[in-house]
């Protein structure tokens, strides 16, 4: 198991890549990843901000 490890280590895996599935049972396939969402709120443009040097001579 450690000489895996290495070669797996030296081939830029994770342990995830090789024991996915092992400790945890996987996520059911049917997930619809980066579909649109029906009703995705918009998020709120935000005020400028207020200048700190209003009026002030310019250097």
């Amino acid at each position: 198991a450690a000489t895996r490890h290495q070669v797996a280590f030296n081939e830029g895996q994770t342990c995830i890549d090789c024991h996915k599935g092992i400790a945890h049972t996987l996520p059911a396939i049917e997930q619809h990843i980066g579909a649109p969402k029906a009703g995705a709120a918009e998020l709120p443009t935000p005020a400028p901000a207020a200048s700190a040097a209003s009026g002030g001579a310019s250097k």
